[in-house]
């Protein structure tokens, strides 16, 4: 049985509580599935619930920031925070790099109320303020 099949190219998964966050890239969206029951069984297919949340830009990598937000990191390096439950863009983050042969935003990691983010051929790692976007 498939769990969720993506348009393309699915680059990270995420398991946060009972929900499976898959960045499909293809789609520039990403899927939330609520996948796992109370008992922590698969909950069958038919009755799964899928949330969309629509980036309009390919989608690397998504998290999500306790039970509140779901977090897209995005190719055109931004971070787009989403209401879980609305699925509401709330917040754009531009997570630019310092260094210029940085290529793509590739690694992403929320802890408290940061985010990190790390680019391909830079080796720079950022945190930016999941409340106002800061460096």
């Amino acid at each position: 049985e498939s769990v969720y099949k993506a348009s393309g190219f699915v680059c990270s998964l995420e398991i946060c509580e009972d929900r499976l966050l898959v960045p499909d890239r293809d789609e520039h969206k990403v899927a939330s599935l609520r996948l796992f029951s109370h008992t922590n069984d698969l909950v069958p297919e038919n009755i799964r619930d899928v949330r969309i949340y629509k980036c309009s830009m390919p989608v690397w990598q998504a998290t999500s920031a306790g039970k509140d937000f779901v977090l897209a990191l995005c190719r055109d390096f931004t971070v787009k925070k989403f209401a879980s439950g609305s699925r509401q863009l709330l917040m754009t983050i531009k997570v630019t790099p310092l260094h210029q042969e940085a290529k793509n935003p590739y690694v992403f990691k929320v802890q408290g109320d940061r985010c990190y983010v790390g680019y391909l051929n830079s080796g720079e790692i950022a945190a930016f303020s999941l409340q106002d976007g800061k460096r």
